[in-house]
C-alpha cells in the first residue's frame, strides 16, 4: 500500500483516497474509503476499510472529458476562423487603399513619397505574415487529450524558440487535469496566446511570465512582460484597439470570468484573467 495511504489511515474521521494498480491496459483505479467504528459509548473500535473498482468510472470520465474537450475546440476553430476572416479582410483593406494612394502619387511624378508609401505596404505585409504564421501555429495547439497546462508548456517552447522571448511558467503544478470546463481551459488558452502575441508586437520585452494561482473557486493568471509598458498619454480605448483587448475580455466574459490590464510607461504590462474551475458555480 502507498505511503499516502498509510498516513491517510491514521488520521480521524472518514476519509477517501484513489489508488492506481498496475501499469499500461492492465491500469486500475480504486477508491480506498476509510472510516471510524465506534461502540455503543462513542469510543473508537476498529475501521471499515472499502476498496471499490472505479476503473470503468474514471474511463467514462475521461470519454466524456475528451468529447467536451472535442466540443469546445470546434466552438474555438469557429470563433478563430471569423476573427482571421475580419483580420484578413483588414489587411486586405489596407493593401488596397495604399495600392490606389501609390498609383495617384506615381502618376503626379510624386516617386518620393510613393516609395514612402510601399515602404509602409511592405512592413504590413511582413507583419500580416507573421501574424498569419502564429494564427496556425496557434490553431494547431489542440488542447484535446493533453489539457491545458501541457498544450501551454509545449506552446512556450516553441514560442521562446521562434521570437526569442524567455518565458517562465509558475504556479501551474497545483491545477491538475480537470480543473477547468473543457471550454474555459480552450479560451484561456486563447487569452494567452493573444498576451503572448502582443508581447511579442508591442513590448519589446526579454522575459514574461505566466503566474497561476487559485483564488477559492477561481483561478487567477496573469502575464506580466519586463517591456516598455504602455504611453500612459494614449487614450484607454485605442490602447484597447490595439492590443485586442476587448477580444480578450468577450473571451474571459463568456466562461463567467473577468479580465483586466495594468501598465506604466518603462514599467511593463501586466495583464490578469480570473476564470472558475470546475465545479464552481458563479451564476
Amino acid at each position: 500500500m502507498p505511503a499516502d495511504a498509510d498516513k491517510c489511515l491514521a488520521g480521524s474521521g472518514d476519509t477517501e483516497i484513489e489508488l492506481g494498480l498496475g501499469e499500461g491496459t492492465s491500469l486500475r483505479y480504486y477508491m480506498l474509503a476509510n472510516s471510524l467504528l465506534n461502540d455503543f459509548r462513542g469510543l473508537e473500535v476498529g475501521r471499515l476499510l472499502l476498496l471499490r473498482d472505479v476503473t470503468e468510472l474514471k474511463r467514462t470520465q475521461a470519454q466524456i472529458l475528451e468529447q467536451q474537450r472535442s466540443l469546445a475546440m470546434l466552438h474555438e476553430r469557429e470563433q478563430l476562423a471569423r476573427e482571421l476572416h475580419d483580420n484578413l479582410g483588414q489587411i486586405f483593406e489596407f493593401v488596397n487603399i495604399q495600392g490606389q494612394t501609390i498609383h495617384r502619387l506615381l502618376s503626379r511624378g510624386e516617386v518620393v513619397t510613393a516609395d514612402e508609401y510601399v515602404g509602409r505596404l511592405l512592413e504590413v505585409a511582413r507583419e500580416a505574415d507573421v501574424d498569419i504564421r502564429e494564427s496556425i501555429i496557434n490553431l494547431r495547439a489542440s488542447i484535446s487529450q493533453q489539457g491545458l497546462l501541457p498544450t501551454l508548456t509545449q506552446y512556450l517552447a516553441k514560442y521562446e524558440k521562434n521570437y526569442g522571448i524567455q518565458t517562465q511558467l509558475e504556479g501551474s503544478e497545483t491545477f491538475t487535469d480537470g480543473t477547468f470546463e473543457p471550454l474555459v481551459e480552450v479560451q484561456l488558452l486563447r487569452i494567452l496566446q493573444e498576451a503572448l502575441t502582443n508581447v511579442r508586437k508591442h513590448a519589446n520585452a526579454r522575459c514574461v511570465r505566466i503566474a497561476f494561482a487559485l483564488e477559492a473557486d477561481w483561478a487567477r493568471v496573469s502575464v506580466h512582460d519586463d517591456g516598455r509598458g504602455f504611453d500612459p498619454d494614449v487614450s484607454s480605448a485605442a490602447m484597447e484597439e490595439r492590443v485586442g483587448l476587448r477580444v480578450m475580455r468577450e473571451r474571459a466574459e463568456e466562461v463567467g470570468g473577468s479580465l483586466s490590464l495594468q501598465s506604466a510607461s518603462g514599467q511593463g504590462t501586466e495583464l490578469v484573467v480570473r476564470v472558475p474551475v470546475n465545479g464552481a458555480n458563479h451564476a
